[in-house]
């Protein structure tokens, strides 16, 4: 039961005012986070730990702490917190997500292809966030593309119009995929309407050039 007036705890002002003045409910989490985003990733990265061993039932910590290992480039500790996550919440997307990136990173396509199979990505709508959803269709398309499969690369940004002034990189990949299928033509659209949304670009513009050269079309290309 609860505290009666025969059994108040003798330090109960002290556990009131931890609770006035204390820290708020998540700002250890934060604090670790503004260290990581202040550039102290091994400061951030050793406070996110300590807060995994202290709640190892919360699978968000695993993820933050996954995601600040990679930065750091320790691939294999940031996959082993990333499979920490997924034990606890086997259907945490943003953790498989990430654990398909890091894989992707390593060279292991196949494998980053399987966890995004296994965790398929959600639409915003269903993740409340709609750039992580189309960070996650982003990331399928890559991989397929990678894989040999352009029609998957398409399939998998099919959710969204045209990306090209809101995710370049995003529609980048379509005009890959289609030219792995052996259109030109839209393929050369869309490398077009990059190079014109984005001049400062000098990626975008080299592209279309190499595009331009390759269908003969010299005089556009100059």
């Amino acid at each position: 039961g609860g505290f009666r007036a025969d059994n108040l705890p003798d330090d109960l002002e002290a556990r009131l005012d931890q609770l006035a003045t204390g820290p708020e409910p998540g700002s250890d989490v934060a604090a670790a986070v503004a260290l990581c985003r202040a550039g102290r990733w091994e400061e951030g990265v050793e406070s996110l730990r300590a807060l995994c061993v202290a709640r190892p039932d919360y699978p968000d910590y695993r993820l933050k702490l996954g995601a600040a290992l990679y930065q750091l480039g320790r691939n294999d500790e940031a996959l082993a917190a990333l499979d920490h996550a997924l034990a606890v919440h086997p259907h945490y997307h943003t953790a498989a997500h990430l654990k398909a990136l890091v894989l992707a990173d390593q060279g292991l396509f196949v494998d980053a292809r399987a966890v995004l199979t296994a965790h398929p990505p959600l639409s915003g709508s269903a993740t409340g966030n709609p750039h992580e959803a189309l960070f996650s269709a982003y990331l399928s398309a890559v991989l397929a593309l990678l894989g040999g499969c352009p029609d998957a690369a398409l399939a998998a940004l099919g959710d969204w119009d045209d990306l090209t002034t809101t995710f370049p990189r995003g529609e980048l990949v379509r005009a890959a995929a289609e030219d792995l299928l052996a259109r030109p033509e839209s393929a050369g659209r869309r490398l077009g309407a990059l190079a014109e949304a984005w001049p400062g670009d000098a990626d975008y513009q080299y592209l279309q050039a190499c595009h331009l050269l390759r269908a003969g079309d010299v005089a556009r290309m100059e």
